[in-house]
């Protein structure tokens, strides 16, 4: 899969501290294309797996997509437990 980087151009500081919807004010962007993955089951553990590094390195990041029940964690949305921006 490609994962491309961009900057947030709704980026607000103040904004991304609230829970649950302030990830829409992240200060960056992950775009995500599985095209070339095949099977939709392969693409959301390689999801999964990118969401997990980044949790592990402390680093918020929440998953905004039709199939956040199927990611780990529900793909970040409204889980007290990871890290969120202070």
């Amino acid at each position: 899969m490609d994962i491309y980087l961009d900057k947030n151009e709704q980026y607000n500081q103040e904004k991304s501290k609230r829970f649950p919807d302030g990830f829409l004010y992240f200060h960056y962007l992950l775009d995500v294309d599985h095209s070339d993955v095949g099977e939709d089951r392969i693409y959301i553990d390689q999801l999964s797996q990118v969401l997990e590094f980044l949790w592990s390195i402390d680093t918020p990041a929440v998953a905004a997509c039709d199939f956040e029940g199927q990611l780990i964690k529900n793909g970040g949305y409204r889980n007290l437990l990871l890290l969120w921006p202070q």
